[in-house]
């Protein structure tokens, strides 16, 4: 009986000491928002890159080279088609036009462009012969030159044709009027020719 107690009271015991385990909590510690109660910004997604921008277009050149203007001629700003310079030369309405081309190669040669100009002005076509009879022809290193005048019934024209060799190009000049505005700037003119084949016969 004794023996059978003390069993009971061992076995009680160990029940008591034997208990199922509390189970554990664990607190998750939370992120501080930042100053000011905001919360952090996402980040921002990812774009894909941009292709870099294109270099500046190259400015256009300028609209006229800084020609040797004659006195009492004016350089008129306007650009015009197949024209390097237009210049006016005296004021009023006796003003004349002076045009400065250029052209790739010879134009098809010093004749042919002769003989145009004298049907401007309503000349019969002439020879080469008798054309560099009456003109005046100079040379300025590769730039071969000729400065003309051509008298119409009512009209005159004050021409220079400049052919540079090197470069195989042609450059005009000419101005079309009355005779009497024509007298009054033709040494001007032809001066002007010269000026333009010696700068260019150096380029």
């Amino acid at each position: 009986m004794t023996r059978t107690l003390a069993v009971c009271v061992g076995v009680a015991s160990l029940l008591l000491g034997c208990e199922e385990p509390t189970p554990k909590s664990y607190s998750v510690k939370k992120e501080q928002a930042p100053t000011g109660g905001q919360a952090p910004a996402a980040p921002a997604p990812a774009t894909p890159s941009q292709p870099a921008p294109l270099p500046p277009a190259p400015e256009a050149p300028a609209a006229s080279t800084a020609w040797p203007t004659p006195a009492g001629w004016t350089l008129d700003p306007t650009p015009r088609p197949m024209r390097l310079a237009t210049f006016r030369a005296g004021e009023g309405p006796t003003a004349l036009e002076v045009v400065l081309s250029e052209f790739p190669g010879d134009t098809g040669g010093t004749l042919p462009n002769v003989n145009r100009w004298r049907v401007q002005v309503g000349l019969p076509e002439t020879t080469l012969e008798a054309f560099e009879a009456e003109a005046q022809k100079f040379n300025e290193g590769p730039v071969r030159a000729y400065t003309m005048r051509f008298r119409g019934e009512n009209a005159h024209m004050l021409g220079a044709m400049l052919f540079h060799e090197r470069q195989a190009k042609s450059r005009f000049l000419k101005a079309m009027g009355d005779p009497a505005a024509l007298d009054a700037h033709e040494a001007a003119f032809n001066a002007f020719a010269v000026q333009l084949a010696q700068g260019w016969g150096r380029e």
